[in-house]
């Protein structure tokens, strides 16, 4: 639609044109016909004028539905803008059920072992778990995401390993007011060795059990909250 009247409105300019010239020839011819009366001129010049106005009418409403249909272009193009957002909430909404219903069924079979402080305990309480080189803790009775220790290169020479770097972060907390539950595993039991004696010796209140090596403890996003 929007081509056609293009080429309508293209077609009435050149047409117009035409006889804008046609008239202009006239104009000339008048002062050169004398066997042509005035009268007859006259009405020649009328009737091309009175074919201009309608020419020049017509190319007005030409261009006046050009405006229009630009108009509803652009509203259609908006409206698909819009569905296109819509569709891709729709998609995002999708998403996010899936992922949330993968998740309830993930929890559904959480097996996990779930310890929580006495009532009454003042202490804040640290659940640690500790394995063959690495040790993973985190805050008994609230949501957080673990931390985890593993041996790594040292600063300078050799290599500060999983139990170091508890020890640095533990003593950095105020060792009164915190009490670690230490979880061994069969293959943390020699890390463990070396890390009773260093809790006992910073004074450090803790306690300690055994777990299966597969056992879950630890959540990797809700830690040790139930």
């Amino acid at each position: 639609m929007a081509a056609e009247v293009e080429l309508a409105i293209s077609e009435a300019e050149a047409e117009l044109e035409t006889l804008q010239g046609s008239v202009q020839e006239l104009n000339v011819l008048l002062s050169d016909i004398a066997e042509t009366s005035p009268a007859e001129l006259q009405n020649e010049i009328d009737s091309l004028r009175r074919r201009i106005e309608e020419k020049e009418q017509g190319l007005k409403q030409l261009r006046v539905q050009q405006e229009q249909l630009e108009e509803e272009k652009e509203d259609v193009l908006v409206q698909q803008f819009d569905r296109k957002d819509e569709r891709e909430q729709l998609a995002q909404a999708t998403q996010d059920l899936a992922d949330l219903q993968k998740q309830i069924e993930q929890e559904r079979n959480d097996d996990r072992l779930v310890f929580t402080l006495p009532k009454g305990f003042k202490k804040s309480g640290w659940l640690v778990v500790v394995e063959s080189d690495s040790i993973e803790m985190a805050p008994l009775g609230r949501e957080s995401q673990p931390i985890r220790f593993t041996s790594r290169p040292a600063r300078f020479l050799g290599t500060e390993t999983a139990a170091d770097q508890f020890m640095k972060w533990a003593r950095a907390k105020n060792a009164s007011s915190s009490y670690f539950l230490l979880l061994v595993r069969p293959s943390g039991a020699s890390l463990f060795d070396k890390l009773e004696s260093r809790l006992a010796l910073s004074g450090i209140q803790f306690g300690f059990d055994v777990i299966g090596e597969n056992q879950s403890v630890i959540h990797p996003k809700r830690g040790a909250a139930p």
